[in-house]
């Protein structure tokens, strides 16, 4: 049966990420033999296959919620699943305070500077739902929407800190309007061979909607056999692959000089 709508999207909500496709398939292929506890926390930056978090917006349907992104009409981003485990770190975004500068110190609890009850710590999905849920309500208590009570309640980008690998990734957000964002974001799929779907976010009414790939290409002029697109789609799958094999070799390094010290 044909998705259309991001899984977890239309129930418990989801994740969504705009991404700069070199870094993410850095940080992606980094990530790509670690098990779930090294995917948490931020006290041990000196392991090899450390990455930063990537902040990541929850979004669901029906909550009218900005995306945090440079608002580039090329951009394209990823939809990841909801996730079982719980997060670091999520912060609703009330006083737009940008995270990007505030670095997670090791032994130390991520603190953006906002108030306490404006951040969860170690929480689930459960309880970032009925955060954003209480936000929610609290917004639609003002004035103004008291008088437009058809006007949908529009929340600021919120961030979740999260680690997550090339199977949490669900589908593709992209510019339905803009080649380059569809062009790059089917390049970034065929590379890393992502099952998902393409889908457009509204935030202005939270809903999603599923394009289909072809007549997409079509509309906009995509050709995907040119050597351009195959091109493209050459350099991230070997920056993928070059990345993989470049912590591989870390670690086989790191372990023969572990076993030589032991042995004197």
């Amino acid at each position: 049966m044909l998705n259309l709508t991001p899984n977890g999207f239309n129930s418990s909500g989801c994740w969504v990420r705009i991404i700069s496709p070199d870094r993410e398939i850095k940080d992606l292929a980094k990530r790509e033999n670690c098990n779930w506890q090294e995917l948490l926390g931020h006290d041990n930056q000196e392991q090899i296959v450390y990455t930063s978090y990537s902040s990541c917006t929850y979004i669901r349907e029906g909550f009218g919620i900005s995306l945090f992104c440079g608002g580039a009409k090329n951009d394209f981003g990823l939809f990841l699943r909801p996730f079982n485990r719980r997060i670091d770190w999520w912060y609703n975004g009330r006083k737009e305070i940008v995270t990007d500068d505030i670095k997670p110190m090791p032994g130390q609890k991520y603190h953006n500077g906002a108030p306490d009850t404006d951040q969860l710590w170690n929480c689930t999905l459960q309880e970032i739902t009925e955060a954003v849920t209480a936000l929610r309500d609290e917004y639609a208590d003002d004035f103004y929407y008291k008088n437009n009570p058809d006007e949908m309640v529009f929340l600021a980008w919120n961030e979740g800190f999260l680690r997550y690998q090339k199977n949490d990734i669900t589908g593709l957000l992209v510019n339905k309007n803009s080649k380059e964002s569809v062009y790059f974001a089917l390049a970034f799929r065929s590379a890393l061979e992502i099952q998902g779907h393409l889908y457009s976010y509204d935030s202005d009414n939270g809903t999603c909607e599923y394009l289909n790939s072809q007549n997409l290409c079509e509309k906009l002029g995509i050709n995907t056999q040119t050597h351009e697109f195959k091109n493209l789609v050459f350099h991230y799958r070997n920056l993928y692959k070059n990345t993989f094999q470049e912590i591989i070799a870390a670690k086989e390094h790191q372990q023969k000089s572990q076993y030589t010290c032991l042995s004197k």
